[in-house]
């Protein structure tokens, strides 16, 4: 408990005074449509996660569903940057990793991990670094480690970009906010699973 509070403290400062003041100049200078596109264009991309993973968890529908979301995103959708699929209802987005699989197939959760700048995590849900390597496109570029890096790095921020004012206010609203994000991480968890 003691060394995952401590790094979510690191994670809090580096939050405070690094991304969040970023994120906000970013904000302003970037407009929303941009950055949803964004946002979109990363998210269409890692489609053969969900795919594989909801194979492996043998969700044929939402298999299909998926595969049915990223044709229309990857078309209609120009390259994914449109999310034309949420046009759909019967297209909901169907966010299956290996963690995710490893649940259905029985495996515990595990001991709660607090990651340094990556997050909260599970023993099993570690699992999905798993997914990074073998089933990301962009761990298939033929490029040096740091672009690739800087690439996730860049779709993490954005994705943060998005959820300032949310973080803020559960940091107010709570009396710990380290166990507040616990909490909700293994909560958020658990619904995917179950659905």
């Amino acid at each position: 408990y003691r060394l995952n509070s401590d790094i979510y403290k690191v994670n809090d400062g580096l939050y405070v005074v690094f991304i969040k003041p970023a994120a906000k100049v970013y904000n302003k200078i970037i407009p929303v449509e941009i950055r949803t596109c964004a946002k979109n264009f990363f998210y269409n991309l890692r489609f053969p996660i969900r795919f594989v993973n909801c194979l492996l968890q043998a969700k044929g529908l939402k298999a299909m569903e998926e595969f049915a979301t990223f044709f229309l995103n990857s078309t209609v959708g120009f390259a994914g940057i449109g999310d034309v699929a949420s046009y759909y209802d019967n297209l909901p987005p169907s966010p299956e990793d290996l963690g995710q699989t490893l649940a259905v197939w029985g495996a515990d959760n595990g001991f709660y991990i607090m990651f340094p700048i990556l997050g909260p995590s599970s023993l099993r849900d570690s699992a999905r670094f798993i997914d990074s390597m073998l089933l990301d496109p962009i761990s298939w570029l033929d490029l040096d480690w740091k672009t690739k890096y800087g690439i996730v790095a860049y779709d993490k921020f954005n994705a943060i970009s998005f959820h300032i004012d949310d973080i803020d206010a559960l940091k107010k609203a709570v009396f710990d906010p380290y166990v507040a994000v616990r909490d909700a991480y293994v909560e958020s968890r658990n619904k995917l699973i179950e659905e």
